[in-house]
């Protein structure tokens, strides 16, 4: 009896600490980023769940204006969202171009001028371009 009592109160404390560690909060830090300090100005002073934060790396990750978008933890229960600002295309340029016009060329690449984008969609882009010219000979 001695036994199972025991095995019960070790499930029990098993339970509890799982839970606790669930429902841990955080306190969000500055980011130094206004975008950023703009979208958890709501959550300052306030503990936060993970989920929470999960919430907001999502936003900020689907508002297309950066690259990328984490949640850093600190120490204690600190955390901060950092991101990486997607670059703003100001200017296309094609030179030596005389087999497709330039609107062909756009139209191949996707992307606009003003646009913003990742590095990774910008060589994505290049390499369109150079699969274009590989077909056409």
């Amino acid at each position: 009896m001695k036994r199972s009592a025991l095995h019960f109160l070790i499930f029990v404390f098993l339970c509890l600490g799982f839970s606790l560690t669930a429902q841990a909060q955080y306190q969000l830090e500055d980011s130094n980023n206004p975008i950023i300090e703009k979208m958890i100005s709501g959550y300052k002073g306030k503990s936060v769940s993970m989920s929470e934060i999960d919430k907001i790396v999502r936003e900020l990750s689907q508002s297309g204006l950066f690259q990328v978008v984490f949640a850093e933890k600190l120490s204690g229960n600190r955390v901060m969202i950092r991101a990486q600002q997607a670059a703003e295309l100001t200017k296309i340029t094609f030179m030596g171009n005389a087999s497709y016009t330039r609107e062909e060329l756009l139209d191949t690449m996707k992307v606009r001028a003003g646009q913003k984008v990742s590095r990774l969609e910008i060589k994505q882009a290049v390499q369109k371009i150079r699969e274009l010219y590989t077909e056409s000979g």
